[in-house]
C-alpha cells in the first residue's frame, strides 16, 4: 500500500460521504393548501338541520383525500404542490373546481351546489 493509493482512497471516501450528505439535506418543497366552502344542496340551511357535505380532492383519476364538513362547511386540504380538482357530489349542478396548489401558499376554491 503506497502513500499515493492511501491518499486517493481517502479522497474518494470523503467525496462519496459529502455527496451522500448533500443528498440527505435536500428537502422537497413545502406543501400548500386548498380551502373553501362547500355548500349543501338543500336550499338555505336552517338552524335545525345542517346536512353534511363530503368534499373530494382528486389528482388525475385518483382521489387524494376527502372530508365531510358541516356547520360553516369549510374544508381544508394540505397537499404537495400540483394541479387538483375539488368537488362534491351535491345535486346535479355541483361544478368541480380545478385548482393549482403552490408551495407554501393557500388556494381558495368555493364549491357551490345548486339544486
Amino acid at each position: 500500500m503506497t502513500a499515493e493509493w492511501l491518499r486517493r482512497a481517502t479522497l474518494t471516501t470523503v467525496s462519496l460521504v459529502a455527496v451522500g450528505l448533500a443528498a440527505c439535506g435536500t428537502n422537497p418543497p413545502p406543501d400548500g393548501a386548498v380551502t373553501g366552502v362547500a355548500s349543501p344542496c338543500v336550499g338555505l340551511p336552517t338552524a335545525h338541520y345542517l346536512p353534511p357535505v363530503t368534499v373530494y380532492l382528486t389528482r388525475g383519476s385518483r382521489t387524494v383525500d376527502r372530508q365531510t364538513v358541516k356547520g360553516r362547511y369549510v374544508y381544508r386540504f394540505v397537499v404537495p404542490p400540483g394541479d387538483y380538482v375539488v368537488a362534491t357530489h351535491e345535486g346535479t349542478s355541483s361544478k368541480p373546481v380545478a385548482v393549482s396548489v403552490h408551495s407554501g401558499q393557500t388556494t381558495k376554491a368555493n364549491i357551490l351546489s345548486y339544486c
